[in-house]
């Protein structure tokens, strides 16, 4: 990916909240001809509390 970066490439990033919006964002960088499109999924912060 860097190396397409180095020649002009553009690097887009969605926050998708759903399962359902992560396709819909999926189908259209397909019909608008992307490439390399990648998800991944965040792991979650529940239970996670502030130190302060």
């Amino acid at each position: 990916m860097e190396g397409e970066l180095l020649k002009g490439g553009i690097l887009v990033v969605v926050h998708c909240e759903t399962d359902e919006e992560t396709n819909r964002a999926k189908e259209v960088f397909q019909s608008s001809g992307a490439q390399d499109i990648a998800t991944s999924q965040e792991t979650s912060s529940a239970g996670i509390r502030n130190a302060a």
